[in-house]
Protein backbone atom coordinates (compact mmCIF):
# COMPACT_ATOMS: atom_id res chain seq x y z
CA UNK A 1 0.00 0.00 0.00
CA UNK A 2 2.79 2.62 0.86
CA UNK A 3 5.04 1.66 -2.18
CA UNK A 4 2.54 1.69 -4.70
CA UNK A 5 0.49 4.54 -3.02
CA UNK A 6 1.54 7.18 -4.73
CA UNK A 7 2.00 5.95 -8.58
CA UNK A 8 -2.15 4.57 -7.85
CA UNK A 9 -3.48 7.60 -6.35
CA UNK A 10 -3.55 6.15 -3.06
CA UNK A 11 -7.30 5.48 -2.03
CA UNK A 12 -8.79 5.91 -5.67
CA UNK A 13 -7.91 2.86 -7.04
CA UNK A 14 -9.57 -0.62 -6.11
CA UNK A 15 -6.07 -2.34 -5.36
CA UNK A 16 -4.68 0.02 -2.72
CA UNK A 17 -8.33 0.05 -0.85
CA UNK A 18 -8.24 -4.10 -1.06
CA UNK A 19 -5.04 -4.37 0.52
CA UNK A 20 -5.50 -2.35 3.26
CA UNK A 21 -9.26 -3.78 3.95
CA UNK A 22 -7.47 -6.99 4.40
CA UNK A 23 -4.56 -5.68 6.11
CA UNK A 24 -7.28 -4.15 8.69
CA UNK A 25 -8.74 -7.60 8.64
CA UNK A 26 -6.04 -9.55 9.18
CA UNK A 27 -4.57 -7.80 12.19
CA UNK A 28 -8.23 -7.70 13.73
CA UNK A 29 -8.48 -11.57 13.52
CA UNK A 30 -5.18 -11.10 14.48
CA UNK A 31 -5.97 -10.17 17.67
CA UNK A 32 -8.90 -11.78 18.14
CA UNK A 33 -7.63 -15.14 17.45
CA UNK A 34 -4.66 -14.52 19.96
CA UNK A 35 -6.80 -13.49 22.82
CA UNK A 36 -9.59 -16.11 22.26
CA UNK A 37 -7.17 -19.28 22.05
CA UNK A 38 -5.67 -21.27 24.91
CA UNK A 39 -2.73 -21.85 24.11
CA UNK A 40 -1.67 -18.71 21.45
CA UNK A 41 1.61 -18.70 19.64
CA UNK A 42 1.79 -14.89 20.42
CA UNK A 43 0.42 -14.34 23.49
CA UNK A 44 -0.93 -11.05 24.06
CA UNK A 45 -2.53 -11.54 27.64
CA UNK A 46 0.67 -10.85 28.93
CA UNK A 47 0.58 -7.18 28.11
CA UNK A 48 -2.27 -7.19 30.51
CA UNK A 49 -0.26 -8.09 33.48
CA UNK A 50 2.91 -5.80 33.35
CA UNK A 51 2.09 -2.08 32.46
CA UNK A 52 5.87 -1.25 31.96
CA UNK A 53 6.07 -4.16 29.32
CA UNK A 54 2.90 -2.88 27.44
CA UNK A 55 3.96 0.57 27.38
CA UNK A 56 7.62 -0.48 26.47
CA UNK A 57 5.94 -2.46 23.43
CA UNK A 58 4.14 0.38 22.19
CA UNK A 59 6.33 3.04 22.16
CA UNK A 60 8.68 0.58 20.25
CA UNK A 61 6.00 0.21 18.21
CA UNK A 62 6.08 4.03 17.43
CA UNK A 63 9.85 4.27 17.20
CA UNK A 64 9.78 1.33 14.61
CA UNK A 65 7.10 2.71 12.58
CA UNK A 66 8.26 6.27 12.57
CA UNK A 67 11.54 5.64 11.41
CA UNK A 68 10.51 3.51 8.80
CA UNK A 69 8.18 5.92 7.83
CA UNK A 70 11.08 8.50 7.95
CA UNK A 71 12.99 6.27 5.66
CA UNK A 72 10.36 5.59 2.95
CA UNK A 73 8.85 9.05 2.73
CA UNK A 74 11.64 11.26 2.93
CA UNK A 75 13.33 10.43 -0.47
CA UNK A 76 10.22 11.05 -2.27
CA UNK A 77 9.38 14.25 0.09
CA UNK A 78 12.99 15.78 -1.20
CA UNK A 79 12.89 14.23 -4.84
CA UNK A 80 8.71 15.10 -5.66
CA UNK A 81 8.44 18.74 -3.61
CA UNK A 82 11.73 19.81 -2.79
CA UNK A 83 12.90 19.06 -6.48
CA UNK A 84 16.47 16.97 -5.24
CA UNK A 85 17.81 14.71 -7.22
CA UNK A 86 18.74 11.00 -6.49
CA UNK A 87 22.44 11.70 -5.60
CA UNK A 88 21.47 14.88 -3.23
CA UNK A 89 18.69 12.62 -1.36
CA UNK A 90 21.06 9.96 -0.76
CA UNK A 91 23.72 12.82 0.55
CA UNK A 92 20.76 13.74 3.11
CA UNK A 93 20.05 10.24 3.96
CA UNK A 94 23.92 9.41 4.55
CA UNK A 95 25.45 12.10 6.40
CA UNK A 96 28.58 10.45 7.28
CA UNK A 97 29.75 10.56 3.03
CA UNK A 98 28.14 13.73 2.76
CA UNK A 99 30.75 15.43 5.37
CA UNK A 100 33.43 13.66 3.89
CA UNK A 101 32.50 15.07 0.41
CA UNK A 102 32.70 18.83 1.20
Amino acid sequence: MLEQGETEDWFESLYINFFTLMAVVGMVGFIWRELTARQPIVDLRVLTRSRNLAIGAFLSFILGFGLFASVFVFPIFCQRILGFTAEQTGYLLLPGLCFRAL
